[in-house]
Formats: structure tokens, C-alpha cells, sequence
């Protein structure tokens, strides 16, 4: 029997120990990790099943985080129950409306306008309540280490020469000094349109698992420059701008738009690197439809910086190399 099949009835019969009678699961989804969902009905209420093999998920962390989440008035996903060995949890449905659905070059703005002070809540959690880790130096390399190994080696089989690599890494050592110097906050670190959900008009965040301190502008830049979303470069900096105003007063217009563009740049590096990990490794193509998007959004960052840090060049040349096999 094969194993996902072998987990699902494994499932089922815990669930069964919860609630009388036959449960019907129904797969709503699969993410990029190894969690799939499933919804099913129990006497007029509908709940989320989880999957989440514990030798892949963290879900003492995913429970305790929703805990201190809820608790702290940041509205999230609340967790029912939960069998750490097994790698199940049970969830309190939230419906089948995630912002993706929603938004649009109308209403973007204001449905931004109404998550920063979500933002700002999840940055001011007290950090005692938070088991989390924080970004240094080798966990920032490593996810910019995804953008040679992955998008340029792996996915288009690119091979830099000793100059390029050489500046390559200059240019991500940059990146990372950059990023470290920003102030660090509790970050989501997966803010985006399809992890945040519309509740009965009420925002409430999911996938908050991979939650760590780092930069005060880091979800900010993972909500604004979406890489599903792309909007206006003015609009988008205005956003930014507007909770440096009420959050940062005292950080300077040109310093919060460095640290914006800076955060942005370094998920960024890394997305394009993860979305070919995605469709070569764990067999989900979806992703590498938004490659031009994350590409875009770093070459926007390089051309802006190409004065201050003409070491970023190299970036827009990598990716100057990929388009050049696709013609």
C-alpha cells in the first residue's frame, strides 16, 4: 500500500477515536513542505485535518506558536488537537478564502492597509513566549546558497567561472551584512497572499511554522513584494513608507527604503532558488510559473542599488545567463 495512502487511514482511525461514526476525508491541498490537509464534517461543523510526518514538521512548534499567536490577539489558526508521535493535528476550519482569492488591482491597497497592523502585533510579541530561532550569518548564506545551486546549476545546468563566483559571493556577503544590520523582530517569514486567509472578513495568518526573529521589514517586504502578486513599484514603496510613519518614525525614509529593498532582496535570492528545488526535487512545478516574478522583484533591487552596491551586478547577470539559454 502506498505510503500517503498508508498515513491517510492511519488519520482517519485517530480521528475516529475523536469523533463517533465514519469520517469522510476530503484532500483540499498540499503545500511546498510535506503537510496535506484535509477537510471533512462532523455534526455540522466542519475541521481541518492535518498531515504532517513529524520527521519533516515541527509540530510542537506549529502548536505552541498558534498558542502564543492567538493569546498575543494575532488571529491565526487554532489547533484542537494534536498527536506529536504520529505527525496529526486538528484544526478549526477556516473556510476556503485566502487573500489570493480576493485581491486585486482595485482593493490591493486597502487589504494591505488593514494587515499592517498585523504585522506590527506579530513584531511586538513578547519574545520569551516565542521558541524561535534568529537569523545569523550561516542560516542567511545558506538560503541565498539555493539561488547557485538550484536555480542557475541545477535548473539550467550554469556553471560560473572562478570571476563570477568570486562575485557572486561578494555580492551575497553584501546581502547578508545588509540584512543582519536591520533591526531584528518575531517575523512570520511566509507572509503572503495564499498564507493569509479571509475569515468572515477577518484576517487570520497560517503557516506561521517557519516564524524566527529577523528584520523588522522582512514580512513587510514578503507581503508587498509578493512573488504570486506584482503591483506597482510607487504603490508598493508608499505602503512601506506609511508603516515606517506609524511603527519607525524615527528611522529615515531613505534607511527603512534600503532595509525594505535589502529584506526583499535576500527572500528573493532565495524563492528562486526554492522554486526549483520545488519543481526538480520534490516533483511541484506550480511554483516555477512565479521564477519571473522573484526574478524580477531582484533586478528591480540591483538597478536601484547599482550605484551604492555595484556588486550587485553580478545578481542581474546570473540572470541575464538564464534568459540567454531560454531564447
Amino acid at each position: 500500500m502506498p505510503q500517503l495512502l498508508q498515513r491517510q487511514q492511519a488519520l482517519n482511525h485517530w480521528l475516529n477515536q475523536h469523533f463517533a461514526g465514519q469520517i469522510d476525508l476530503q484532500l483540499i491541498s498540499g503545500d511546498a513542505s510535506f503537510r496535506r490537509y484535509f477537510r471533512f464534517q462532523h455534526q455540522q461543523t466542519s475541521y481541518i485535518a492535518v498531515d504532517a510526518p513529524p520527521e519533516h514538521e515541527n509540530n510542537p512548534l506549529f502548536v505552541e506558536l498558534s498558542c502564543a499567536l492567538r493569546q498575543n490577539n494575532v488571529d491565526s489558526v487554532e489547533v484542537l488537537s494534536h498527536n506529536f508521535e504520529m505527525g496529526f493535528m486538528l484544526l478549526a476550519d477556516l473556510g476556503d478564502i485566502h487573500l489570493v482569492d480576493k485581491i486585486n488591482q482595485h482593493n490591493y491597497q486597502n487589504y494591505y492597509q488593514q494587515l499592517l497592523p498585523t504585522i506590527h502585533q506579530l513584531q511586538t510579541m513578547p519574545a520569551a513566549e516565542l521558541a524561535i530561532a534568529g537569523y545569523d550569518e550561516t542560516f542567511c548564506q545558506f538560503e541565498m546558497s539555493l539561488f547557485h545551486d538550484w536555480f542557475l546549476h541545477k535548473q539550467h545546468a550554469i556553471e560560473l567561472s572562478p570571476e563570477q563566483t568570486e562575485q557572486l559571493t561578494l555580492a551575497l556577503n553584501t546581502v547578508s551584512q545588509l540584512f543582519l544590520q536591520i533591526p531584528q523582530v518575531n517575523v512570520h517569514r511566509d507572509l503572503h497572499c495564499k498564507n493569509i486567509m479571509l475569515s468572515n472578513e477577518r484576517i487570520k495568518l497560517i503557516d506561521f511554522q517557519g516564524m524566527m526573529t529577523g528584520p523588522c521589514t522582512y514580512d513587510l517586504a514578503s507581503l508587498l513584494k509578493d512573488c504570486y502578486l506584482v503591483w506597482p513599484q510607487e504603490q508598493i514603496n508608499q505602503i512601506a513608507q506609511q508603516y515606517r510613519a506609524k511603527y519607525y518614525p524615527d528611522v529615515s525614509e531613505s534607511t527603512w527604503q534600503l532595509w525594505f529593498d535589502i529584506a526583499g532582496l535576500q527572500r528573493h535570492i532565495k524563492c528562486a532558488g526554492i522554486f526549483c528545488r520545488l519543481k526538480l526535487r520534490d516533483n511541484k512545478a506550480g511554483y516555477i510559473q512565479y521564477l519571473p516574478n522573484v526574478l524580477q522583484y531582484i533586478q528591480q533591487v540591483c538597478t536601484r542599488y547599482q550605484h551604492t552596491y555595484p556588486e550587485f551586478k553580478i545578481l542581474s547577470e546570473c540572470i541575464a545567463l538564464t534568459e540567454e539559454l531560454a531564447e
